[in-house]
């Protein structure tokens, strides 16, 4: 799908440590996402939990087990998230602006059409004054795991007043991406 259809993005999801789940079967599942390469993957551990029916399932897998399995599958997730995002790099996307960045005071954040909100990474926006709610063009200059920097390159479509209102309250900054590693989804995420 990806050689006919350019540009589209695959997410999902798995819960790994669910009753009866094997190490062959576990290992089914790493190989699929190798192959598959999705650019966006949520794992969550199976939580045992009295009102569902799997509480009642043999063969439970150890909270240890579960929890290996879960580091494994979102080390692997994020060698191939860090790949597709490189690949990014020189890139021109169409990005929303959602405003001010909660990482960096002076920063403007928002997403581009592969990115859902609140789930998956963030384009921090240089190189221009930009507005929430602007759809601006931006060429992607550098890449971590899960986020991304990118330079506006288009003008704004919003009315003067309104950018000079906000250029007043926000001043630009250049970013520099660190290859610092990003940190796993909380310890805590679980499946009930």
């Amino acid at each position: 799908m990806r050689k006919e259809i350019p540009g589209l993005t695959f997410r999902t999801a798995f819960i790994v440590g669910h009753p009866g789940e094997t190490d062959e079967e576990f290992q089914e599942l790493c190989d699929f996402v190798s192959w598959a390469r999705f650019e966006h993957v949520g794992v969550f551990r199976y939580s045992d939990e009295e009102s569902c029916k799997s509480f009642g399932f043999d063969a439970k897998v150890t909270v240890r087990t579960a929890g290996t399995r879960y580091r494994k599958l979102m080390t692997l997730q994020r060698r191939i998230a860090r790949a597709a995002n490189r690949a990014r790099i020189g890139q021109e996307l169409d990005v929303l602006v959602e405003g001010p960045s909660e990482e960096h005071d002076f920063v403007m954040a928002g997403r581009h059409g592969g990115q859902a909100p609140e789930i998956d990474g963030q384009v921090f926006l240089s190189g221009a004054e930009v507005l929430a709610g602007q759809i601006r063009r931006v060429r992607i200059s550098q890449a971590s795991d899960y986020d991304l920097v990118g330079d506006v390159i288009d003008e704004a479509s919003f009315p003067q007043q309104a950018q000079t209102s906000q250029a007043k309250k926000k001043k630009r900054v250049a970013l520099k991406m660190v290859d610092a590693p990003a940190p796993l989804a909380s310890p805590t995420t679980e499946w009930r």
